[in-house]
């Protein structure tokens, strides 16, 4: 077992947040990829309707 408990419970924390804070850039990243397709998109759909009037 472990002798210094303080030091195994903030070293797991530590760990965890580690682990939120990577899978939550993940998620953000995935995010901004698709924000930034659909402004694209959204730019060229509006730059025909201005060329069609």
């Amino acid at each position: 077992m472990v002798a210094r408990f303080p030091t195994l419970i903030g070293a797991v924390m530590l760990v965890i947040a580690g682990l939120l804070l990577f899978i939550t850039g993940i998620i953000l990243d995935v995010m901004a990829k698709n924000d930034r397709k659909a402004f694209i998109i959204d730019a060229n759909r509006f730059a025909m309707m201005r060329r069609q009037k």
